[in-house]
């Protein structure tokens, strides 16, 4: 067993023996033996003025396995096809923004960090953005809460 191991302002330390390993799996796994299921959010984008705090956005994100100048329509569309028909994370999640009243996204990042691909629930279709350009659109976003 390891030890548990704290940072220099005393919070955990990371210390996982294999990173990639999804610690989620066997509570996922059992919800499912009795008919539950759960889905991961990978981000709620939240704003306050100090008194509320209020939801503005939910990003969901994916790492493409191509460089950012080497995905094609038809491997986006492959995302998509897994995201909301093979799979229910993606209804489920759009239901999540349904109920918080915000938008949702789909953002597809690969290792070079170049820009992304934005799928956005509401539009139904793919866009690339650079950094600067998805971060302004979030503050756009932000604006409208």
């Amino acid at each position: 067993m390891q030890q548990k191991i704290l940072t220099a302002d005393g919070k955990k330390d990371w210390q996982r023996d294999d990173p990639t390993v999804n610690r989620e799996f066997p509570y996922r796994n059992w919800l499912r033996t009795w008919g539950a299921f759960c889905v991961d959010v990978d981000s709620i984008m939240f704003t306050s003025d100090g008194n509320d705090i209020r939801p503005y956005a939910l990003v969901d994100i994916t790492m493409g396995d191509l460089f950012f100048e080497d995905i094609k329509e038809g491997y986006l569309n492959a995302i998509i096809g897994r995201y909301f028909g093979r799979d229910s994370q993606g209804k489920i999640q759009k239901k999540i923004c349904e109920l918080l009243h915000i938008r949702g996204y789909l953002l597809l990042f690969t290792n070079d960090m170049l820009g992304f691909w934005v799928y956005s629930f509401t539009d139904e279709k793919w866009k690339k953005f650079t950094k600067d350009a998805w971060r302004l659109n979030l503050e756009r976003i932000k604006s409208l809460t």
